[in-house]
């Protein structure tokens, strides 16, 4: 009965993990020494209006690897959704058939 699930388990961890290091990677594009410079197009106006544009920008960014990061974890919980239902399966087969 478990062995439906020796793949998928994995499967799941991987992907998971792979959300994470990527919500991080993401993250540090537009975070830390790699936030975009402040702009200078020589009129106040237009400065204070694409320091709007680039702080958006930098929001969105910033959401989309919260975002992967919230995926990964919800992959987590299903991959130990799948294992615990995995092994109360097995448990409640055990109990009904004991000498199988």
């Amino acid at each position: 009965m478990s062995d439906k699930f020796h793949v998928i388990l994995p499967d799941l961890s991987r992907v998971a993990s792979t959300f994470h290091s990527e919500a991080t990677v993401v993250d540090g594009i537009m975070s830390g020494s790699a936030y975009p410079a402040p702009v200078d197009g020589g009129d106040s106006a237009f400065n204070a209006m694409l320091s709007v544009v680039v702080d958006d920008l930098v929001f969105l960014h910033s959401s989309l690897a919260a975002w992967l990061s919230d995926h990964g974890d919800k992959l987590n919980q299903a991959r130990d959704n799948y294992q615990q239902v995995d092994q109360s399966m097995l448990e409640l087969f055990e109990d009904l058939m004991p000498d199988a």
